[in-house]
């Protein structure tokens, strides 16, 4: 399925939280600025911060409801 994020959208946090390889390509319709987070790190702002922990907490449940959505 194509989804379309928007500016403060994020992508790859399920393959960063569960270890696992990625499972999304992305392509950019226009010029952005990516960013990188090592896992260790991002782990360590989940463990520290409820707010990001609820947050992915969030998104990877939006992830399953929409896995093989057309």
């Amino acid at each position: 399925s194509l989804n379309m994020l928007e500016a403060g959208d994020a992508f790859g946090e399920r393959g960063i939280v569960e270890g696992g390889a990625r499972t999304a390509t992305v392509r950019a319709a226009s010029e952005l600025t990516a960013r990188r987070l090592h896992r260790t790190v991002f782990l360590a702002v989940l463990g520290l911060t409820p707010e990001a922990s609820a947050w992915a907490a969030t998104q990877a449940s939006s992830d399953s409801d929409t896995a093989g959505a057309p």
